[in-house]
């Protein structure tokens, strides 16, 4: 449950699903675990079981973020097709990507989805090389369990920490910058290897160091992603085309990267020059075809009496204009600081 490694109670179960019923009822469009996350790695096959009882039963979505995708990603994979099945709900696997040194495992994971797309299976994916990612997750799995406050302690814990750099990967760290950090704005579009010189520390030692004074609250542009294998992913029949970070701020130019600005772009780009797709199928897949799994009525395509939700680009795949329920939002590369958004179900 949560940050504690216990089952849920029967009391607890029935509480769960009483939230979870009426905020559907509200009008979320279902509901979202994040397995990877350090708060969601000790959820347990009951536990999301239980909780997908009121989303069939309101005919809603179930999204899910894997625990592994690298090694254990066929594994993943195998227990997320497992509950879907049991659940009858429709089910979209979060930025599904292809990790450099992973590809095989990846590909074997992509083709068993492929072959169960009849049980109303999609996955969530970018044309990008980066991955904006929460900084903790270049730690050991053991170490992941737990409340934050208790993992920062065993940080500091002489042989608990010799253990975590021992056992943490050896990225690229030239390949890794801080993205954003609500505890260290003033450090955002730094290096990781640039932080650890000026700091006189060893890389490792750096990013231990950023979690301890980040309380965790800090994410980094990663890149590790297979460039084509992400492009062939988008082909698959049940890939969305989606984004892997949220807004930013424009003024702060070190949080406009090409995995928050270029993603649908460099699909485009892409799909104009491959055989194996048509342009407008291509565009389908970032906006009537999600419209229509997520059930958002009179969306996703530009027809009579639709919300007129539309961006215009330019021959080289450049967003020129955005219209956001008929009004003009952005225009000429910028923002016209014009909020025009509406609640999508209730």
């Amino acid at each position: 449950l949560g940050n504690h490694k216990r089952d849920l109670t029967i009391n607890e179960i029935k509480v769960s699903q009483k939230i979870i019923t009426s905020s559907l009822k509200d009008g979320a469009i279902g509901v979202s675990f994040g397995l990877g996350f350090i708060d969601g790695k000790s959820i347990g096959f009951r536990e999301i079981k239980e909780a997908l009882v009121p989303v069939k039963k309101m005919n809603r979505l179930f999204s899910v973020h894997l625990k592994d995708y690298k090694e254990n990603i066929e594994e993943s994979i195998s227990d997320l097709l497992q509950i879907s099945k049991m659940a009858k709900v429709t089910t979209i696997i979060s930025h599904l990507k292809p990790i450099i040194g992973f590809e095989k495992s990846f590909g074997n994971a992509v083709s068993a989805i492929s072959i169960k797309s009849e049980n109303k299976i999609y996955f969530d994916s970018y044309a990008s090389e980066w991955s904006l990612m929460p900084i903790q997750f270049m730690l050991p799995d053991w170490i992941k369990f737990g409340r934050i406050e208790d993992i920062i302690k065993k940080i500091k814990e002489k042989n608990s920490r010799e253990r975590i750099m021992s056992e943490m990967e050896d990225f690229n760290f030239k390949n890794i910058k801080i993205a954003h950090s609500k505890t260290l704005p003033n450090l955002e579009g730094k290096s990781l290897s640039d932080y650890s010189v000026n700091r006189g520390i060893s890389l490792k030692s750096a990013i231990l160091e950023l979690l301890e004074k980040s309380k965790f609250q800090m994410s980094v542009f990663v890149k590790n992603i297979n460039y084509d294998y992400a492009l062939a992913n988008l082909l698959e029949n049940n890939a969305i085309l989606s984004s892997n970070s949220p807004g930013f701020n424009l003024e702060k130019s070190s949080l406009v990267h090409d995995i928050n600005s270029n993603i649908f772009s460099n699909f485009f780009k892409f799909s104009e020059s491959h055989k194996s797709i048509k342009i407008e199928n291509a565009i389908q897949k970032a906006t009537s075809l999600p419209a229509s799994i997520l059930g958002m009525k009179r969306r996703g395509v530009i027809a009579k009496d639709f919300v007129a939700d539309i961006a215009i680009f330019d021959k080289n795949w450049k967003a020129r204009e955005v219209f956001l329920g008929g009004e003009r939002v952005f225009s000429d590369g910028k923002y016209l600081n014009k909020l025009n958004g509406t609640i999508l179900r209730k």
